[in-house]
C-alpha cells in the first residue's frame, strides 16, 4: 500500500539524512577541525591537522563510505522483511521499492561525498577543481543492493 511505501521511505530518507550528518558532513571540516568518525563495523577514522590528499583522500574514497552503506542497505531490507511479515503482506513490490530508493540514496551520498571533496581539493574555491565522477564507486556499492534483493527474493 501506499502508506506502507511512505513509511519506508521516510525511514530509508532518515537513515540518509544521519549518514550525512553523523559521517559524511565532518568530513567538510577536515581542514578546520579535524575529524574523527566511527563505522557501523567499528572502523573508525581520525584525522587532525592534515590535507584532503594521498591516503586521507584514498581513505574518504575507498573505505569510509562501504561499511555506512551496506549497514544502511541490511537494516533497511531486514526492517522491510519484518514489517511485510508482521503484516502477511507480499514482499516483491516493497522490497523493490526498497532497493529503488536505496540506489537513489547512494546516488545522493556519492554526490554529497563529491562536493565536498571538491570544496577540500579546492582549499575553500570549489569552482578552481572539477568535480569528481563517481560513477565507479557507485557501480562498485550498487551489488550490495542488487545482491540482497536477489537474495531475499530468491532470483
Amino acid at each position: 500500500s501506499s502508506t506502507t511505501l511512505s513509511f519506508l521511505r521516510d525511514r530509508i530518507e532518515a537513515e540518509f539524512e544521519r549518514l550525512d550528518r553523523e559521517a559524511i558532513t565532518p568530513w567538510a571540516f577536515l581542514l578546520t577541525h579535524g575529524v574523527s568518525i566511527q563505522a557501523p563495523d567499528g572502523k573508525k577514522w581520525r584525522y587532525s591537522g592534515v590535507s584532503f590528499a594521498g591516503s586521507v583522500q584514498e581513505a574518504f574514497w575507498n573505505e569510509f563510505i562501504e561499511p555506512f552503506f551496506r549497514d544502511i542497505v541490511w537494516r533497511s531490507f531486514d526492517a522491510t522483511a519484518v514489517f511485510c511479515r508482521d503484516r502477511q503482506m507480499d514482499l516483491k513490490s516493497p522490497l523493490t521499492e526498497i532497493a529503488l530508493l536505496l540506489h537513489q540514496g547512494l546516488s545522493r551520498t556519492l554526490g554529497r561525498m563529491a562536493e565536498i571533496d571538491r570544496r577540500l581539493r579546492g582549499n575553500g574555491n570549489p569552482l578552481s577543481v572539477l568535480l569528481r565522477d563517481t560513477e565507479d564507486l557507485r557501480c562498485e556499492l550498487s551489488p550490495l543492493i542488487d545482491n540482497r534483493i536477489k537474495a531475499e527474493l530468491g532470483s
